[in-house]
């Protein structure tokens, strides 16, 4: 046993591993919690009654009769989707060379990110399947597949959310970019494709069906309705934010809270907890990328592009998770273009300073706690585990009771 565990302190790749093991268990144990209420109400909304705004994945479920209204079926569909977006991430990681080139030490990384926490703690949230949307058309090698792979995740994002368009439409087609950066004559049919997968989006949300608000009446209404066929109390606080309030509202509260004292400053300490690793993987894609600076200009667009839902809600820490996330995006498809367009050519070097930033990055992020949704992150050695256990009893149904968001 001791010559085991000195093995895997001694040889570099080994030790990643361990890290990679320890670290991601750490940082999704850090968030690890049952879907809000707010979650489980936002998912109830479907098709029955019209066309509706994020309505699209209650009306699969409805049509695929799984019956969400059930908050126990609700929960084990959130942490099917979340597991799935973790499976595909690490299989993007491995596949694109990202795994190899650091060692080990980048995947580390990659599972340790405080994005990862964050991610767990939004379980039930649409930027699970989002996220998980964009991975899938990573998945698929050939350029033209990759493109109306693309298109079709861009129509289905924004059908389920619209930040979709903002947040990881430009990050969709990333791979095709790259490709086609890395080529010396550019393909004119996929280069019409990516703007076909960028433009539809677009125009499915400013079309104006979209717009489209409900009065008191009826958001009551489609409130006792939800209420009516759930196992849960509905939140309908959800229905008002999405149906009552417009876009130009929201522009105006924000820039009311931007106004406030505390709002940079807050914003200040969540940039140093997302800013340094998100820095490390767009470098790392930059470096990969060559003096290529359209492609450059472009990864840097992909990686910051959440921040501009800043402008019309409040979820800064969100934001910033997801802009952790599209950097490591990023550095995949970047990454995957290269080893795909020149087989097993040789990957630039990443030496030694580069795994030590990453361990260093990786303390770092275990370290951190910026706050989640509601509450601080659980540290290790996970006491909170436990207290809840203790205080609840061994009631299930008060340990398993549906958590609800404070507004």
């Amino acid at each position: 046993m001791i010559r085991g565990l000195h093995g895997v302190f001694q040889e570099e790749s080994r030790f990643y591993r361990l890290l990679l093991v320890v670290g991601g268990t750490t940082a999704i144990l850090k968030g690890l919690r049952l879907p809000y209420i707010w979650a489980a109400t936002q998912a109830q909304i479907d098709y029955r009654n019209g066309y509706m705004r994020r309505g699209l994945f209650g009306e699969i479920c409805r049509q695929l009769h799984i019956p969400i209204w059930h908050y126990g079926v609700f929960a084990a569909v959130s942490f099917v989707l979340l597991t799935g977006l973790f499976w595909l991430l690490a299989r993007s990681v491995r596949r694109s060379g990202l795994d190899a080139a650091g060692l080990g030490a980048f995947s580390a990384l990659v599972a340790s990110i405080f994005c990862i926490t964050m991610l767990t703690n939004l379980v039930g949230y649409c930027d699970i399947l989002m996220a998980l949307l964009v991975l899938v058309v990573m998945q698929f090698r050939k350029p033209s597949v990759q493109v109306m792979a693309a298109l079709a995740a861009g129509i289905v994002g924004v059908l389920v959310h619209e930040m979709y368009a903002v947040a990881f439409l430009a990050v969709s087609l990333a791979c095709t970019v790259c490709g086609l950066a890395f080529e010396n004559d550019g393909n004119k049919r996929l280069w019409i494709g990516v703007g076909a997968a960028a433009i539809i989006p677009w125009a499915i949300i400013l079309a104006p069906i979209r717009h489209a608000r409900m009065t008191p009446d009826e958001i009551a209404k489609l409130a006792a309705d939800i209420r009516a066929r759930v196992n849960f109390p509905s939140h309908d606080g959800v229905l008002t934010a999405i149906f009552s309030n417009s876009s130009g509202e929201n522009v105006h509260k924000m820039w009311g809270f931007m106004h406030a004292g505390t709002y940079w400053v807050e914003e200040f300490f969540g940039l140093l907890a997302f800013l340094p690793t998100t820095l490390f993987f767009l470098a790392l894609a930059w470096r990969v990328s060559g003096e290529r600076r359209a492609l450059r200009w472009y990864l840097a667009l992909c990686t910051f592009a959440p921040l501009l839902l800043n402008l019309v809600a409040y979820d800064r820490y969100r934001w910033l998770a997801l802009m952790e996330l599209n950097a490591v995006l990023c550095a995949i498809a970047v990454c995957w273009s290269t080893h795909r367009l020149h087989g097993d050519g040789v990957q630039p070097a990443f030496g030694p300073a580069w795994r030590r930033a990453a361990v260093l990055l990786l303390a770092l992020n275990l370290a951190t706690d910026i706050g989640l949704f509601q509450v601080h992150g659980r540290s290790f050695p996970f006491l909170q585990y436990w207290n809840t256990f203790h205080t609840k009893g061994p009631s299930l149904e008060r340990l398993f009771a549906p958590p609800d968001i404070l507004l």
